[in-house]
């Protein structure tokens, strides 16, 4: 599986979309539903700072969306008498981006997207089990290499050997995970790369 590295918008918007391609290939009324999911939403009563930063979300989701363009995940569609087209109307915006059209590529990049997820999710679960054994022999402090021989020990019997888990829960993997599940890190020293994660 190659895997893919988007943007957490461009993330949102390809699952946003993908779940209103039904029937597959039909014009998606998305921008609406995008100002719902990123609360892009101008009140009278708001203050500057609110709107400026309203603002600001709403022109990185537009950027998003033009990335998603660019890379053909989704292309841009205006209505027009008889239905739909992929050319803007005369005199029309260049860019609007109230509908838009799942392409096949964009498909299986949320499909694949939905893999990593459900991938991270279990390493996460993974990480945490061996998190608890630990706390449960009153560690305080681990290492990423502690960590790492639990995992061994969980799920050695997935691999065919030593060297092809390695592979897959490297150094940095684990190092990762380790930072969304502990409370807090710190190096060993001011000259030493290694870190020690903090169980309670």
């Amino acid at each position: 599986m190659v895997w893919l590295n988007v943007g957490r918008r461009e993330k949102r918007l390809i699952f946003l979309i993908h779940e209103r391609d039904d029937p597959v290939g039909q014009p998606i009324l998305i921008w609406e539903a995008a100002c719902r999911e990123f609360k892009i939403e101008y009140k009278s009563y708001m203050s500057k700072r609110e709107q400026k930063a309203i603002f600001y979300e709403e022109k990185y989701v537009k950027r998003a969306f033009l990335r998603l363009f660019k890379q053909k995940i989704t292309r841009l569609v205006w209505p027009v008498a008889d239905g739909f087209s992929f050319v803007p109307p005369f005199g029309g915006c260049g860019v609007d981006f109230m509908f838009c059209v799942l392409t096949e590529k964009g498909r299986l990049v949320a499909e694949q997207l939905r893999l990593q997820d459900q991938i991270l999710r279990e390493q996460r679960e993974a990480v945490v089990k061996v998190l608890k054994r630990f706390r449960g022999l009153g560690c305080v402090v681990v290492t990423v290499l502690q960590v790492r021989e639990g995992l061994w020990q969980d799920l050695c019997g997935g691999f065919v050997s030593r060297e092809e888990f390695d592979k897959c829960w490297n150094n940095t993997r684990v190092g990762l995970l380790l930072r969304e599940c502990v409370l807090r890190n710190s190096r060993f020293g001011v000259n030493d790369r290694w870190r020690k994660y903090y169980l309670v």
